[in-house]
């Protein structure tokens, strides 16, 4: 057997029992399930929960919006080559152009998503609330 192949079986062997080790020195610990979860719902506090929980969305949402140069990269690369390959066969070439329409709408969603979740809680708000009536009656007429 080559080198090549020790080297692999011990990564993977590594791979395994690494966290295995890392989980039963966990599991070790003093204090039982039922303990940790009665402690953890003593300290809960929903308003520390909700910001916590905004906050981990708005890193999510930078990181997607960060990613976006990427994201418009491989799509494009992606749409050249089915293009290349629409030249041979016709029905690659219509979803080259599909493809294409679904990456802009998806960047479009990506960039200005709370636009839009904006503009429809308003929407909903206008048409849920007073109805956009504010129209007084005339008087005298």
């Amino acid at each position: 057997m080559s080198i090549k192949w020790y080297v692999a079986m011990l990564t993977v062997l590594v791979c395994i029992l690494y966290p295995v080790s890392v989980f039963a020195s966990d599991t070790s610990s003093d204090t039982s399930i039922v303990d940790k979860v009665q402690q953890h719902n003593a300290e809960f506090d929903p308003d520390q929960f909700g910001k916590q929980l905004e906050s981990k969305g708005n890193e999510l949402f930078g990181v997607a919006r960060s990613g976006s140069k990427l994201y418009i990269g491989l799509a494009l690369i992606i749409f050249l080559c089915l293009l290349l390959v629409g030249a041979f066969f016709k029905r690659v070439m219509a979803f080259a152009f599909l493809f294409l329409f679904l990456v802009v709408t998806g960047f479009l969603i990506i960039q200005f998503w709370p636009e839009i979740i904006g503009f429809i809680f308003q929407f909903l708000n206008w048409l849920l609330g007073k109805g956009g009536t504010t129209v007084e009656p005339a008087s005298g007429i």
